[in-house]
C-alpha cells in the first residue's frame, strides 16, 4: 500500500496545519511501514490531492491544496522503480487549480513494460487482448472536484499518455452525467466495462450529501444511473473504496450529521447474481426477515443506549479541542447506524 501526502495535526501555537510530501509503503507480507527515499523535481508538499497508479510502476499526483491554503494544478508522477519525482509537461490543461477529485488509469493493457511516459506505446498487444476494442478512451481519468473559488465540477477529463507534451481532453459524453461533486470515490470495474461513481458532496444543494451511484461505460462513455436494491441509497463522502472481486466495498466518509462507523458496506456488481438474489427475494425484505432485523435492532438499541451517555460526554469533550476540516457531526444521532444493519446492496443496471 502506498500512502502520499497529508497532513499534520493542527498546531495550536502558530496557527497551522502543515502539509506532508513523504511516500510511505505498508508491506503486508512483513507488517512493516517505510518511508521511501526520493530524488528529482521539487514537488510541494499537499493534501486532497488526486493521485492514482499506472503500470504498477509510476504514481501520478495531481492538484491538491499545500500548506498555505493554497489550490495547485500542477502534475506530477513518480516512478516507483527509480524512486524520481519527474513535473509532467502537458498541454490543454484546465487552467483552475483543483482538490478534492479523483483520478483512475483506463487503459486496454495496463500491464505493459513502459520505460518512458511521452513514447508512443507498444501496440503488438492488440491481436493478444480480448477487450482491446471496449475502451474508447484510453488515458488517465478525472472526474469532479472544487476549486478555490468554491467551483464544484461534473467534468470528465482525460490526461493522454504517450505523447510530448501529455495531453488534457474532455471527450463528448452521452447521457446525463452525474451532478457536480467532490469528495467522491471513483473505480473501475473491468467485467462490466464501466466506472462507478458513488457519492460526494455539493454545498449548493439543499441535500449536500449525495447517496446514489453513476456509472459510465468506457466503450461508448454514456453515463447511465442504477437501480439498488438491499440497503437501497446510503449518503456519504469522503469514504475510500475498491473493488474486490464482483464487489465495491465501502469503508468510512461521513455524512452531516455523523461520522461513518467501521462497518464495511459491499456493493454487489454480479449481474448474474443479482438478479438470482432479486428473484428469490433476498434483497427486498420479507415479514419474516423485517422481524429479525427488528428483534436484532432492539439488542443492538439497548447497547446504543448504555453507551450514549459515554459517547456523547467523550465528543463534547473533544469537540473543544479537535480542530478539522470537517463539519462537526450532530451529538445523538444514531439512526443511521441503527437503520443500516443489513449492509449489502446489489445493483442493476437499467
Amino acid at each position: 500500500m502506498l500512502i502520499y501526502g497529508g497532513e499534520h495535526l493542527y498546531n495550536s501555537h502558530l496557527k497551522v496545519r502543515d502539509c506532508l510530501g513523504d511516500l510511505r509503503i505498508i508491506d503486508f507480507e512483513t507488517k512493516e511501514i517505510k518511508t521511501l527515499r526520493t530524488y528529482g523535481d521539487f514537488i510541494e508538499n499537499r493534501r486532497n490531492h488526486g493521485y492514482c497508479l499506472f503500470a504498477n510502476k509510476f504514481l501520478f499526483i495531481y492538484g491538491g491544496i499545500n500548506s498555505n491554503g493554497r489550490y495547485l494544478n500542477d502534475l506530477m508522477n513518480l516512478n516507483l522503480e527509480t524512486a524520481k519525482w519527474s513535473i509532467c509537461s502537458s498541454e490543454g490543461q484546465i487552467a483552475e487549480p483543483i482538490a478534492f477529485h479523483t483520478m483512475i488509469p483506463i487503459f486496454r493493457n495496463e500491464n505493459r513494460n513502459i520505460y518512458d511516459l511521452y513514447k508512443a506505446f507498444d501496440l503488438d498487444y492488440k491481436s493478444k487482448v480480448n477487450n482491446f476494442s471496449k475502451i474508447k478512451e484510453e488515458g488517465i481519468y478525472v472526474f469532479g472536484g472544487k476549486d478555490d473559488q468554491n467551483n464544484i465540477y461534473h467534468k470528465l477529463r482525460v490526461l493522454k499518455l504517450g505523447c510530448y507534451p501529455m495531453r488534457w481532453s474532455e471527450p463528448e459524453t452521452k447521457g446525463e452525467p452525474p451532478a457536480a461533486r467532490y469528495l467522491h470515490s471513483m473505480n473501475f470495474f473491468q467485467d462490466l466495462n464501466i466506472i462507478i461513481i458513488y457519492g460526494g458532496r455539493n454545498d449548493q444543494l439543499f441535500d449536500p450529501i449525495f447517496s446514489d451511484i453513476c456509472i459510465l461505460n468506457v466503450f461508448n462513455l454514456c453515463w447511465s444511473k442504477v437501480t439498488l436494491f438491499g440497503l437501497g441509497n446510503v449518503p456519504k463522502c469522503s469514504h475510500s473504496s475498491t473493488i474486490i472481486g464482483s464487489k465495491l466495498v465501502v469503508f468510512g466518509g461521513y455524512t452531516l450529521q455523523e461520522y461513518a462507523c467501521s462497518d464495511l458496506f459491499f456493493l454487489e456488481l454480479n449481474q448474474d447474481l443479482v438478479k438470482s438474489l432479486n428473484d428469490k427475494n433476498k434483497f427486498n425484505l420479507g415479514d419474516r426477515e423485517v422481524k429479525e432485523i427488528e428483534e436484532s435492532d432492539k439488542i443492538g438499541a439497548n447497547i446504543v443506549d448504555n453507551r450514549k451517555g459515554d459517547s456523547e460526554k467523550f465528543q463534547r469533550s473533544f469537540a473543544k479541542m479537535r480542530v478539522t476540516y470537517l463539519p462537526i457531526p450532530m451529538l445523538g444521532s444514531d439512526k443511521i447506524t441503527r437503520s443500516n444493519r443489513k449492509k449489502s446492496t446489489i445493483m442493476n443496471l437499467n
